[in-house]
C-alpha cells in the first residue's frame, strides 16, 4: 500500500515515457527510504521546510535506487554536484516522493552532494557509491584485474629478536591489487619492449619471453619510473607499487585473511612455485590456487618490489618490545636507505626448519637499480643482476 502510494507520487512528477520505467524499478530494486522531516514551527508559521532525518545515502556498485520524500508546504528544488546521479523530478511543490537513481559504477568508490532546497530552507545530502569488488583494465588489448582489499587492521610481522618483529597492529586504507604479478605480455603493452631486450648481461642468453610469465629482470626503478609512469599516462589513473604493509596485508587475504602461513593455504605445494616444484624456472600466473582475496603468486613464482626503503624493525619504529606494540597507520617505511623491500618467495625458494621467503611474514632486500659490480677493478670484473626472479604487482589507492 505505502510503495504504491509512492509510486503513484512519482509518477505525477514525471512524463508519460518514465513510467514504465519507473514501475520496472520498483519490481527490479529494493527501495531504501530516505525520509525527509518537518521542523518544529511556531504556532504563526505555516511553512514545513525540507530538513531530512538523513543527510547520507549510501548506493551500492552497480545499479541503484534510493526513493526520497521532501516535506514541505513551498516549491522546492533537487540538484546534483555529480552526473552520475539522476532524479525523476528535480522541481515540485509540497510534500513529494523523488527517486534518486545511481548509474553503475565500474570503477572505484565516489562520492556527491545532492542539495534540496526551498526558498528559504535547503539540506544537503552527502552520497557515496560503493567500489566494485573488481575493477577490469585493458591496455593495447592486454587485460588485467584489480581485487578490492577493503580498509582493514591486522597484526603484522611476528614475535622475537628476528628481521620481522616486532609483532604490531597496523591499519590499511582500502586499496585496489592486480590479481597477478605483471606479466610479460602487461609489461610490453605498457612499456612497449621487454627487459630481456635491453639488459646488457642477458643479451644472448635464453630466457624465456612467455607471455603469460611474470616479468623479471626488471629494477625498482625501472617499474616506478618507466612502466609505472607509462601507465599511469594511459590509463589516468595513479597506479604505484605498494607499500609493504599493503602486501602483506593483501598476502594475507585482507578482509578475508583466515591467518594461513602461506598465501592462501598452510601447504605451500597447493600455493607457490618454488624450488621442490618448479623445476628452478618461473611459471605462468594463475596455475596454482589464488589466496582468499582472489591473488595469484603471492608465496612463489616470483618474489615482487614493495615501495618501502628496506630497515630491520628490532621495536625502532613500533614499539619496544612484541608485547608492547602500539597501532600503525598506513606506514610507509623510512623516509631513505640504500635497499628497497622485496616480498614473497620465488621460483628458487626452499624451505628449511619450517621457515621460507614464502611465507607471508617473511622480507628481505634488494638494491633498487637491481645489479652490483663484482670483482671491480680485476680482468674479472662483471655486472652480476639481482633480480632474475624479482617481478612486481601494483595497487590503485581507493579515492577518499
Amino acid at each position: 500500500m505505502i510503495i504504491s502510494i509512492l509510486v503513484n507520487l512519482v509518477l505525477k512528477q514525471t512524463q508519460p515515457v518514465m513510467k514504465q520505467y519507473i514501475y520496472v524499478i520498483f519490481i527490479l530494486i529494493v527501495v531504501t527510504f530516505v525520509s525527509c522531516k518537518q521542523t518544529e514551527i511556531d504556532s504563526d508559521d505555516t511553512t514545513i521546510h525540507a530538513l531530512c532525518d538523513s543527510t547520507l545515502i549510501e548506493f551500492e556498485s552497480e545499479k541503484d535506487a534510493k526513493l526520497l520524500v521532501i516535506n514541505t508546504k513551498d516549491d522546492w528544488e533537487v540538484t546534483a554536484t555529480e552526473s552520475w546521479l539522476s532524479f525523476t523530478a528535480t522541481t515540485g511543490k509540497g510534500k513529494t516522493a523523488i527517486l534518486i537513481g545511481a548509474a553503475p559504477n565500474h570503477n572505484q568508490p565516489r562520492s556527491a552532494s545532492i542539495l534540496v532546497k526551498t526558498l528559504t530552507k535547503q539540506v544537503i545530502i552527502s552520497v557515496n557509491q560503493a567500489g566494485a569488488d573488481e575493477l577490469n583494465f585493458e591496455v593495447s588489448g592486454v587485460n588485467f584485474k584489480m581485487k578490492l582489499a577493503t580498509a582493514g587492521k591486522y597484526m603484522m610481522g611476528a614475535t622475537g629478536s628476528n628481521d620481522n618483529s616486532p609483532l604490531r597492529e597496523v591499519k590499511v586504507d582500502s586499496f585496489y591489487v592486480c590479481e597477478t604479478e605483471v606479466t610479460n605480455a602487461l609489461w610490453q603493452a605498457v612499456a612497449g619492449v621487454l627487459p630481456y631486450d635491453t639488459v646488457k648481461y642477458i643479451q644472448g642468453t635464453e630466457v624465456s619471453k612467455s607471455a603469460l610469465e611474470p616479468v623479471t629482470y626488471v629494477s625498482w626503478e625501472d617499474v616506478t619510473k618507466s612502466f609505472l609512469t607509462k601507465l599511469k599516462q594511459k590509463t589516468n589513473l595513479n597506479f604505484r607499487l605498494p607499500t609493504e604493509a599493503e602486501w602483506e596485508y593483501a598476502a594475507g587475504g585482507a578482509q578475508f585473511g583466515t591467518g594461513k602461513k602461506y598465501a592462501g593455504s598452510n601447504n605451500i605445494d597447493e600455493v607457490a612455485w618454488y624450488a621442490d616444484i618448479s623445476g628452478a624456472k618461473k611459471h605462468s600466473v594463475k596455475q596454482l590456487m589464488p589466496n582468499e582475496l582472489g591473488l595469484y603468486d603471492m608465496s612463489g613464482n616470483v618474489s615482487e618490489w614493495c615501495s618501502d626503503w628496506y630497515k630491520q624493525y628490532y621495536g625502532e619504529w613500533y614499539g619496544s618490545s612484541p608485547s608492547n606494540y602500539i597501532t600503525v597507520y598506513n606506514p610507509m617505511g623510512p623516509e631513505m636507505g640504500t635497499m628497497r623491500v622485496v616480498r614473497g618467495g620465488a621460483f628458487y625458494s626452499t624451505v628449511s626448519f619450517g621457515m621460507s621467503e614464502c611465507d607471508v611474514i617473511q622480507r628481505r632486500s634488494e638494491l633498487p637499480y637491481c645489479y652490483e659490480v663484482v670483482w671491480p677493478g680485476t680482468s674479472d670484473q662483471r655486472i652480476v643482476y639481482r633480480c632474475e626472479s624479482i617481478g612486481f604487482r601494483f595497487v590503485l589507492p581507493v579515492k577518499k
